[in-house]
Order: C-alpha cells, then sequence, then structure tokens
C-alpha cells in the first residue's frame, strides 16, 4: 500500500439493494467484535450509519495499525450506498506524527551538540540508535502492510456476501 494511499485513505463506494438497517443487523450478526482477542477474518461494526471493518489473518497477532475500511452508509431510496476510506486509523496517524516529531527534534539537537563538539565520546553512539529508532518503524510498517490490498479484497467480499454490496467492478489491486 502506498504511503499517500494509507495516510489520505482510497475511496470506496458500492452499492446494495437492502435498507440501511438489514445491512447493518447483517455485518453485526456475522462480525464479531474488535475486541475479541480470537477473532480471525474480517471483524467490526456497523452502527448508526456508520461502519468500520477491518481483517485479521491470524487471531493472535493483529497489527492495530493496519488499514480499515470506515465510513458511512447512506439511505439511497431503500437502497445502502457505502461511502468509505480504506486507510490509517486514525490514532496510528496520531501515533506516527509525534513518534517522528520527537525523534526527529532528538536526532536534530544531538547532530548539532555533536557538531558544536559539545557530545562526551560515549553520547555518540545516540545518534546512529536514533537514527535506526526513525527508520525502525517505517520498515516494519512497510512489512506489515504490504499486502494491504488483500485485506480490502477481503472485506469487499465479505460485504458482497453477507450485505448484498455489489462489488463485480471494484478492484484492489490497482493501488
Amino acid at each position: 500500500m502506498r504511503v499517500i494511499d494509507y495516510v489520505f485513505g482510497q475511496s470506496v463506494v458500492v452499492d446494495s439493494p437492502l435498507p440501511v438497517d438489514e445491512v447493518q443487523s447483517r455485518i453485526n450478526g456475522a462480525t464479531p467484535s474488535v475486541f475479541w482477542p480470537f477473532a480471525s477474518g474480517v471483524k467490526g461494526k456497523a452502527l448508526l450509519g456508520r461502519i468500520r471493518l477491518s481483517f485479521t489473518e491470524l487471531w493472535f497477532f493483529d497489527y492495530s495499525a493496519k488499514p480499515i475500511l470506515a465510513g458511512k452508509l447512506v439511505d439511497t431510496f431503500g437502497s445502502t450506498r457505502l461511502e468509505a476510506k480504506f486507510g490509517a486509523p486514525v490514532f496510528s496517524l496520531v501515533f506516527f506524527a509525534l513518534w517522528y516529531f520527537l525523534l526527529t527534534l532528538m536526532a536534530v539537537g544531538i547532530f548539532v551538540t555533536w557538531l558544536n563538539d559539545g557530545l562526551e565520546p560515549g553520547g555518540r553512539i545516540v545518534f546512529p540508535v536514533l537514527c535506526l529508532l526513525l527508520l525502525a518503524p517505517a520498515l516494519l510498517h512497510y512489512g506489515l502492510t504490504r499486502k494491504a490490498h488483500n485485506d480490502l479484497e477481503a472485506i469487499l467480499d465479505f460485504l458482497a456476501s453477507e450485505a448484498d454490496f455489489e462489488i463485480e467492478n471494484w478492484s484492489a489491486k490497482n493501488y
């Protein structure tokens, strides 16, 4: 998944012939709670016209910053339109922003101190360690979300089978 798609989300718009209440009850009936630790597959909730679904392949390892499908269910003359984004959860964007801001601030401070010869000999290891801490989350995140299009396809297949959403024209392979 590209970084721009992860941050801003990829738009998903699909339609179902069922009314909103029926779609919500079918989705809630077929998905376990996001708080149930032993659930795998699609999990989430549809409530008050909003939807939030994620896909977990292995129940014992769920990467909390992986992309989710979140949006709203709109009533369109008796049928339902899902207008959603598949992208980062808000808390992960906040975490990554704070993480990189603080570590970058520390790295710049240590680098400036290093340039002014104010760094103790033992402190010279801190700058490379901070650079490693700046790179590690990005590399881990890339490794854990590189097949996010499979998660989106699994969620869309779930929506098609459980709530009769029409996804024939949709392809997640293009991003």
